[in-house]
């Protein structure tokens, strides 16, 4: 579930103007307030799915630079995030507010897809993935979400 509700929270930062590198972070920032919903979610451990009724239940708020996920009215996690908007594929850091991973930062990328949001996101300690793509013997996540 955690695994979960950090790509959830990666990839509701992905609302960007456009995919490429170039961009503006405050603006991206802006653009990224509001609330999110899980479209698909793939892991690359064939053991870390959720289940789908799971994910229709989960939520990103974002306000400010501060994420909460949430399961109905119950705040899983909050992190704080700090994006580059200049990098190519665009990076997102998040760092865990509470819990058993307080302090600990995972590294992402994202990318604005038409409508949907894509991102992929690794573990606390891992390298920032490199493509929107699972592989097999990693812990890379990759996560669709809309804007509610």
């Amino acid at each position: 579930m955690k695994r979960l509700t950090v790509c959830v929270a990666a990839a509701a930062l992905a609302w960007v103007g456009i995919a490429s590198g170039g961009g503006d972070n405050k603006k991206d920032q802006e653009q990224m307030q509001g609330t999110w919903v899980v479209e698909s979610f793939q892991d690359s451990d064939p053991k870390g799915g959720i289940p789908p009724d799971v994910l229709k239940e989960l939520l990103t708020v974002i306000k400010d630079d501060t994420l909460k996920v949430m399961l109905k009215d119950q705040a899983l996690m909050t992190l704080k995030f700090k994006v580059d908007a200049t990098k190519s594929p665009r990076q997102v850091d998040f760092t865990y507010l509470d819990g058993p991973d307080k302090g600990k930062t995972e590294l992402g990328i994202y990318k604005l897809d038409g409508a949907k949001l894509v991102m992929a996101i690794n573990d606390p300690g891992m390298e920032r993935p490199a493509d929107f793509a699972t592989k097999a013997g990693t812990k890379i996540s990759v996560i669709t979400l809309k804007k509610k």
